[in-house]
């Protein structure tokens, strides 16, 4: 075969094949029901005023203080008896004593 008509094959090929994709990978197009939209200006009232989480001295001077008293120091849940000594390894012979147990 001809290697420009060999080059052209693979060209449509290629291009049939990145088509395909592009087509299944599509977005479906959004319905009119489900467009989003802007709530209005003057949402309900809040019942009480937003507190701010930072304020402007908290972001300029923050507390460095080391607390440990607000660190996790829950134990674990695992069971605290290991049966038997653990091996550092999984060897062969390791696993052929315990199934011999």
């Amino acid at each position: 075969m001809d290697p420009v008509l060999a080059v052209l094959v693979v060209l449509v090929v290629v291009a049939a094949a990145v088509a395909w994709f592009v087509r299944r990978n599509r977005t479906p197009p959004a319905s009119g029901e489900e467009e989003w939209t802007l709530p209005p200006a003057d949402g309900p009232a809040a019942s009480e005023p937003v507190r701010q989480v930072l304020t402007r001295e908290e972001l300029l001077n923050p507390d460095r203080r080391l607390d440990p008293s607000r660190w996790d120091n829950s134990p674990d849940g695992g069971s605290e008896e290991v049966e038997g000594d653990l091996p550092t390894h999984f060897d062969r012979e390791y696993l052929r004593r315990r199934q011999e147990e």
